[in-house]
């Protein structure tokens, strides 16, 4: 009898325990200031009880338009992530080669509400220093042609070998630390775009991080 009944009162309040959390929940936009630091905290952004068991944090800054935003809530219950309730982060960044553009990305999933605020402040804080128009002069010296047509463009393979690529562009993908992958894209209907993307991708257990060009 015993043992049924505590059967029956694991099974009871196992879904309270599972799909509610108390995360901050606000949202900011952000003028870029090198000078300003970011400091978000409980205080100025309240926790509120939600459904389900992870916290997030996402931010953005669009380095051209010397602006971006931020964001405290929670994963909502329906959306699937197999982390074990560890910490994923996910940081993303974008330079256009063929524009002076510049833009990252931060998204977070956090069991513990601190570590999502901490995330957002400490990514901000480090990449609004980012001088993405020395930055972007020195990669298009390197990497980009403006010409529209490159008939005689080569490209090394996945071998190592050069590939011929008529008007089209070459692409570098490291995938995580043993995989890298090299061909050419062809030209499409519209002028293929030209830049680099730079991530992590980090999943809170020793040796987890894996980083991608």
């Amino acid at each position: 009898m015993f043992c049924y009944f505590v059967t029956f009162v694991l099974i009871f309040y196992l879904p309270n325990l599972t799909l509610a959390g108390l995360c901050s929940n606000c949202g900011e936009t952000i003028t870029l200031d090198s000078s300003k630091p970011l400091n978000i905290t409980t205080s100025s952004c309240p926790k509120k009880e939600a459904v389900g068991s992870m916290c997030t944090g996402s931010l953005y800054i669009n380095y051209e338009l010397k602006n971006g935003s931020m964001d405290l809530g929670n994963l909502p219950d329906y959306t699937l992530l197999m982390s074990n309730r560890a910490t994923v982060k996910t940081n993303l960044t974008m330079i256009w080669l063929d524009k002076t553009r510049a833009i990252h990305s931060l998204q977070s999933s956090c069991s513990d509400n601190a570590v999502c605020i901490q995330d957002v402040n400490t990514t901000y804080n480090f990449m609004k220093n980012l001088k993405y128009e020395e930055l972007h002069q020195k990669l298009s010296e390197l990497l980009y042609a403006s010409r529209a047509v490159v008939a005689n463009l080569t490209c090394s393979d996945n071998q190592g070998r050069n590939v011929l690529c008529v008007n089209g562009f070459c692409q570098f993908n490291r995938k995580d630390r043993f995989t890298v992958e090299r061909k050419c894209v062809p030209q499409g209907e519209i002028n293929n775009p030209a830049g680099l993307i730079v991530g992590s991708i980090s999943a809170g257990e020793p040796d987890s991080d894996v980083a991608f060009i």
